[in-house]
């Protein structure tokens, strides 16, 4: 059976297995129904063969006449109590019929039953019949009365019953495809809907969505889990777009460099010795920088994709250390700490995004502060937020420049930022590393006089 209805549709399965369910509860219910009422109405029909039988029994008792003489005295009686379709026999313990009557009822074929006190239905060709054989007693005579009852009523309505319960069988198998058409396409509506959008995706692009279901069943919760799935793959393919087009503006220009001095050494740098110098001196620029660049690129990339284990870190601790490396690289310049009192500080994160992060901004500060070679940073707390300020007195950042600062291979001063080593990535990453410790990170900057940059991070609580 599986393997037959694992060749249709999911929507034919649907409406075949919803059409049986439907006919096996229609069907259950209507034969229980018919049991039902036919039990019932041959329960009254009994009671009714009953209560004639003592109505009889008590009639003979009360006026003496369980004789002979007195039971064919009772034939007035007798005639008025028994209704159409129906026959009562009064015979003595040799069988003698006493008294025989008969309302409508042929006697010629009638069944009858040997064994006394008890209602038995006999079924004869296509009637039907009750029948009661109770005994009768005195001191001068002993018998039996014989109550015989044809169901003819009982018979035709079953007649009729079952001819509608044909009729109401069919429409049962009708209104039931009806109802598993109804219900399989109710049920794979929501699944259209999501088929129809992946095909839209594969038509136009990553920017199409399930419309969002307001029921809270599973269909609803695999269109909600769809549409997010397409929005992280719609952010996924846009990073790597947008780092695919980063990449080749910011490498076209070191390439073009290199080709330009290939070029030069190739026409006079074999005969003038400075010419060859100078292109093999810029040459080697231009590849350290189109290596800084990858590595930044990467760098980049591996932050916004990647997820790395978290962990519990001292901030502070990372902090010295990363000052007392750069101090060794730097030993002109006086870094000023002022930290916050307490070795209870801890956040969760990536230590090691955390640590790349502050020599992000401790190099972005070195960079610019050629005049006054001095850092200071400062932490404090506040409202369970650690904050960090990492503050030089260079050039500045202009005020138009500032709302960009943050934006891939953004350069304030693109000839300077060159000749510092800059690629316009730095503070891109921090950014990235920021907002993976659930962060934030501002700049503040006076022109000619420095630049702030402030990071703010929740503090985990023990």
């Amino acid at each position: 059976m599986k393997t037959l209805l694992s060749r249709f549709p999911i929507k034919w399965r649907i409406t075949i297995w919803t059409t049986v369910i439907l006919f096996f509860l229609f069907s259950f219910f209507a034969v229980f129904q018919y049991f039902f009422i036919k039990n019932w109405i041959m329960h009254y029909e009994k009671t009714i063969i009953s209560e004639k039988m003592r109505e009889v029994q008590a009639y003979l008792s009360e006026n003496k006449a369980i004789t002979e003489k007195g039971i064919i005295n009772s034939k007035h009686f007798l005639e008025n109590i028994i209704e159409k379709n129906e026959f009562i026999q009064i015979e003595d313990k040799d069988g003698k019929i006493i008294v025989s009557l008969s309302n409508d009822l042929s006697t010629d074929d009638l069944p009858h039953i040997s064994n006394p006190n008890q209602i038995t239905s006999v079924k004869d060709k296509s009637d039907h019949y009750l029948i009661y054989k109770a005994d009768i007693a005195d001191s001068s005579f002993k018998g039996t009365v014989e109550l015989i009852r044809r169901l003819e009523n009982y018979t035709r309505l079953f007649k009729y019953m079952s001819i509608m319960m044909i009729i109401a069988v069919l429409g049962a198998i009708l209104l039931s495809s009806a109802g598993g058409i109804l219900i399989a396409n109710q049920i794979l509506k929501p699944v259209k809907a999501l088929s129809l959008t992946i095909q839209k995706i594969k038509a136009k692009g990553l920017k199409e969505r399930v419309p969002e279901l307001h029921s809270k069943d599973e269909i609803a919760e695999l269109s909600h889990i769809f549409n997010g799935m397409m929005d992280d793959l719609e952010i996924s393919f846009n990073k790597q777009k947008r780092f695919v087009e980063d990449a080749s503006h910011e490498l076209r220009t070191p390439i073009s460099i290199l080709e330009g001095h290939l070029s030069m050494l190739k026409r006079w740098g074999k005969k003038d010795h400075e010419i060859l110098e100078e292109s093999i001196a810029a040459s080697l620029y231009e590849v350290k920088r189109l290596k800084d660049l990858v590595t930044d690129l990467l760098d980049l990339t591996r932050i916004e994709s990647t997820r790395a284990s978290k962990e519990i870190f001292d901030p502070i601790l990372i902090i010295e250390n990363v000052i007392k490396s750069i101090n060794i690289i730097y030993p002109n310049f006086t870094f000023t700490k002022n930290f916050t009192e307490g070795s209870d500080i801890r956040l969760f994160g990536v230590r090691r995004q955390f640590e790349q992060l502050i020599v992000i901004i401790t190099d972005n500060a070195i960079k610019y502060s050629k005049a006054v070679e001095e850092i200071k940073i400062v932490t404090e707390i506040q409202n369970q937020q650690l904050l960090i300020h990492v503050i030089d007195y260079g050039e500045g950042i202009p005020n138009e420049d500032l709302p960009y600062i943050f934006d891939r291979f953004y350069r304030v001063d693109k000839a300077r930022s060159r000749a510092n080593g800059g690629n316009g990535l730095g503070l891109s990453i921090a950014k990235e590393i920021v907002e993976n410790l659930d962060g934030t990170i501002t700049v503040k900057s006076e022109l000619g006089q420095g630049t702030m940059v402030s990071l703010c991070f929740p503090i985990l609580n023990f």
